[in-house]
């Protein structure tokens, strides 16, 4: 039997600090290399690697994977 985990308990578990790509809708691909600010009911904060600014929005757990 496999449990699913909806997008608000895997938000939870993720961990601040973590460096993840996010998918991008314009170009079908993973994109670059992002930190994780903080995880929010609403999404997942994101730091940009190259220059530290915090990224304007939430992204959606289904949008960004652990590298």
């Amino acid at each position: 039997m496999t449990t699913v985990r909806s997008a608000t308990e895997q938000t939870r578990n993720t961990i601040a600090g973590q460096t993840v790509e996010v998918w991008c809708a314009y170009t079908g691909s993973w994109s670059g290399r992002f930190i994780i600010e903080e995880s929010t009911a609403d999404g997942l904060k994101l730091r940009r690697f190259s220059d530290f600014t915090v990224l304007p929005g939430t992204f959606g757990i289904d949008r960004v994977r652990p590298i």
